[in-house]
């Protein structure tokens, strides 16, 4: 199938009246477009993982406020109940999962 496909690749190309000379122009062109275009995306990722990590820190020092007020006691003891975690020892990885559940419900 492939001795095919290529055939008619360069059948094609016969047809546009495409040399190979102009044909390796027009790939290594691509080939920059796609090393450009490759280049942005992972920057505009970059970026978003950045802002991610800002949003969800400023999220879980929030959290840590509230808690530190007693505003999450409820949250807290329904966490503790149906995790079966216990509100002093977890309270590290009880904090997190708030700040996440935040995050996820205001942004995704």
């Amino acid at each position: 199938m492939i001795v095919k496909e290529w055939w008619d690749f360069r059948e094609l190309l016969n047809i546009l009246d495409i040399k190979d000379e102009e044909l390796e122009k027009l790939l290594d062109d691509a080939s920059d477009m796609l090393d450009d275009m490759e280049i942005e995306i992972t920057k505009e990722l970059m970026m978003s993982n950045i802002h991610t990590e800002q949003t969800l820190e400023q999220i879980h020092e929030q959290v840590l406020e509230d808690d530190a007020k007693l505003l999450l006691s409820e949250e807290i003891d329904e966490l503790c109940y149906l995790y079966n975690l216990h509100a002093d020892d977890d309270r590290d990885e009880i904090i997190f999962f708030i700040a996440e559940s935040i995050y996820e419900n205001q942004y995704t």
